[in-house]
């Protein structure tokens, strides 16, 4: 697998990563609810007695109160969304990665390492996979906004009340206080993904300064 990875200069290609979210929302509704049966389709939950407090949160207020059935159950209602939502950062992010992998699995020090006589594991895990994190972690940070966009296309299609659908009622009304509050949270949720990223780049390659 690992010869497989050097000799290989060709990104896989997927062509979830180039459809739009609002599609692949609904082609996983039509296969995973309409054909398969297996997920639900929109709402938080199919409790009809769920709580609704203190938090608001359902996934929260279920552990407060006690109720694992809900919990579970609103686990079960956010797989698809999640899905849909994460599925083109995620291709993504691998890509970048499985090309930063490529190029640090063919430097000299990796060559050392194996004539050692250290195991392939060791070999892609502490001198591969760590010195290839740089590239894929900037491209983490960048997609984050992809994900809070998504949010409010995701959130609308699957009737999930949260920060999105809050935003797509109050643009029609044009409810601005509420537009600029959830624009801020985002703006601020976006900096703060990318000076974590930051961090994680100096802890995964010491030669990164901050």
């Amino acid at each position: 697998m690992i010869e497989h990875l050097q000799l290989s200069s060709e990104p896989p290609t997927c062509t979830g990563a180039s459809a739009p979210i609002f599609l692949l929302a609904l082609l996983g509704i039509l296969l995973f609810y309409g054909h398969l049966g297996w997920l639900p389709a929109t709402g938080q939950t199919s409790y009809a007695n769920a709580p609704t407090g203190p938090t608001g949160l359902l996934t929260v207020d279920a552990v407060l109160h006690g109720r694992l059935g809900v919990l579970l159950d609103a686990w079960w209602h956010l797989v698809l969304p999640a899905f849909c939502l994460s599925v083109v950062p995620a291709v993504s992010i691998g890509r970048v990665l499985r090309g930063s992998l490529v190029s640090v699995l063919r430097q000299d020090y990796v060559r050392t390492a194996r004539s050692k006589g250290l195991r392939e594991d060791v070999v892609l895990l502490r001198h591969g996979l760590r010195n290839s994190l740089g590239p894929a972690l900037a491209m983490t940070g960048l997609q984050a906004g992809l994900l809070l966009a998504g949010d409010v296309v995701v959130e609308e299609i699957f009737a999930w009340p949260g920060v999105g659908n809050y935003v797509a009622q109050s643009l029609p009304v044009g409810d601005f206080p509420a537009i600029a509050g959830v624009t801020i949270v985002f703006g601020v949720g976006y900096v703060a993904v990318n000076a974590a990223v930051d961090v994680l780049q100096r802890l995964a390659d010491p030669r990164v300064r901050i």
